[in-house]
């Protein structure tokens, strides 16, 4: 089974980081995806803010699973903010589509 995974990570470490349409955009791809590609397994890569904001509106279970990921050391976010795509990508040892959080199929 292939895993499609999204990550997104808090770069500013507050709840104002979460805007409703990028929300919506999110979770729009992954239902989408879903819809055209049942038989794979949807995985959410975030921080544990976004786990724990997520968690209690139900938000993670629009996906197959959700995984907290490590804060980056030495890194500048505000540089290299998709950092954590690629520090997630490393672990990853099975076939595996990134998709980001904007991609909708249709």
């Amino acid at each position: 089974m292939v895993n499609v995974i999204w990550v997104l990570e808090n770069i500013r470490k507050s709840t104002n980081f979460y805007k409703l349409f990028d929300l919506k955009m999110l979770l729009s791809s992954v239902s989408q995806w879903k819809k055209h590609n049942p038989s794979t397994n949807t995985i959410l890569y975030c921080d544990k803010l976004t786990y724990n904001t997520f968690q209690p509106l139900g938000l993670l279970e629009a996906f197959d699973e959700a995984k907290i990921i490590s804060p980056s050391q030495g890194i500048d976010k505000d540089v290299f903010w998709a950092s954590s795509k690629v520090e997630v990508l490393q672990g990853i040892k099975s076939p595996t589509v990134i998709l980001d959080n904007d991609f909708i199929v249709y």
